[in-house]
């Protein structure tokens, strides 16, 4: 199959899946859920059976803390890979930063408000992303007005970076001022 079929292919497919007015639409994505679910009860079942078995079996109580422990860090200490894959301490060359080019496009928002929410008054987060966020600009626009700040950092082609922050003034209840929606400044 040709590169071009197979995006073809896949594009048809996000088309069909994307639609909800369509009952079939639903039923799949109702039937890859629930295969989802089964493979995601297969594999804690397998974890509950064999790996922490083994472990219980071969390790002292240490061995089993440090290797449990090891397994929720990344591979590379330097870097997280993976659908939202972010460095959420950032550095001391700015803040962390979100990318979500390999995130599922429907996970991407939610996660997206979730790092906005866990911010405190003055901090940010740099997102980067393979597209002009300019719709999520106008969400946050309408669900959060005057309570986060804008600047975009890079503009393409390929990859979009925008420090996404919460104002120093922004308190539970209270509003600070967002940055204007203007191209080459602070939003889209």
């Amino acid at each position: 199959m040709s590169t071009r079929r197979a995006t073809h292919v896949i594009r048809a497919h996000h088309r069909r899946l994307a639609d909800p007015a369509r009952p079939e639409a639903l039923q799949e994505l109702l039937r890859l859920a629930l295969q989802l679910a089964a493979i995601f009860r297969l594999h804690l079942d397998k974890e509950e059976r064999v790996y922490l078995a083994l472990l219980e079996a071969h390790l002292s109580e240490a061995e089993q803390h440090r290797v449990l422990e090891a397994m929720h860090e990344p591979a590379d200490p330097g870097s997280r890979n993976g659908p939202g894959a972010s460095d959420s301490k950032g550095s001391a060359d700015g803040p962390p930063v979100l990318d979500v080019r390999e995130t599922p496009p429907p996970m991407r928002h939610p996660l997206i408000f979730e790092t906005y929410q866990r911010l405190g008054p003055g901090e940010g987060f740099v997102l980067v992303n393979d597209h002009d966020p300019k719709p999520l600009y106008y969400q946050f626009a309408a669900e959060l007005p005057e309570q986060f700040t804008w600047e975009y950092l890079q503009s393409g082609p390929e990859v979009w970076r925008v420090r996404i922050g919460k104002p120093v003034a922004w308190k539970r209840g209270m509003r600070a001022r967002a940055a204007s929606p203007r191209r080459g400044s602070q939003t889209p």
